[in-house]
């Protein structure tokens, strides 16, 4: 990912850092000549990633993922809701590059159309995912909350009959998360689980790759690992 400098004409969302007022920042801006038309399109939310310098908003339409500037302060999308995307051309500035200009897609509104399959499973399942939190902990507070958005969008869309029966029945569901080397490449080790006051009894393995952001089945029986979709 392209790691940019904040725009100073947004305010950035709660819990990040303040720019203080003497500190030098750059803008991203639409091009003022030779600017195309605002376009736009529906498509698929994928995520929002704030860890840069700048906030960034991916969504899929088709088979290809396109990432946009994002300066705006909801974060209310879920996974997989449908969104209609307006945008402009606009420069950005690459730090630790001699600050050299680069094009830019800088989203003018964002708007939901339709819910997802995660907006929907939260709607119907209507409960809170227990997380078990292992003996050492060594995991920081954002990546477990991307984990258990990973876990949400597996629960939302899984095709075991099994978890569908637990949702359907809105019994109680927990994961557990450890890292694991298979292949000779180190994942995060997902098991979903029923609880009950007696026992946890694991239903499912995931492997996430952290740094791909890929979701994987284990298939047990085969020892091997299936890409979920």
């Amino acid at each position: 990912m392209v790691s940019c400098i904040l725009s100073c004409k947004t305010a950035p969302p709660k819990n990040k850092t303040t720019v203080a007022p003497d500190t030098v920042v750059k803008s991203a801006v639409p091009k003022k000549a030779h600017s195309p038309t605002e376009q736009r399109a529906q498509m698929e939310f994928v995520n929002y990633n704030d860890d840069g310098d700048y906030f960034l908003l991916f969504a899929r339409k088709a088979d290809s993922t396109y990432s946009f500037i994002y300066n705006d302060e909801d974060r209310s999308l879920n996974r997989g809701d449908l969104i209609e995307v307006k945008w402009k051309k606009g420069i950005i500035e690459i730090a630790g590059d001699g600050d050299a200009p680069a094009d830019a897609d800088i989203t003018t509104t964002v708007t939901k159309v339709s819910d997802g399959a995660v907006s929907k499973f939260r709607n119907s399942y209507g409960k809170q995912i227990k997380y078990i939190r292992p003996e050492s902990e060594s995991y920081s507070t954002s990546y477990l909350d991307k984990i258990y958005k990973v876990v949400e969008y597996y629960l939302a869309n899984t095709k075991v009959p099994l978890l569908q029966q637990i949702i359907d029945k809105k019994e109680a569901l927990s994961y557990s998360v450890e890292q694991q080397t298979k292949n000779s490449r180190e994942y995060t080790m997902i098991g979903i689980s029923t609880t009950n006051e007696h026992n946890v009894n694991t239903v499912q393995w995931l492997y996430f790759d952290g740094e791909h952001e890929i979701l994987y089945e284990y298939d047990l029986p085969k020892d091997e690992l299936v890409l979920f979709r």
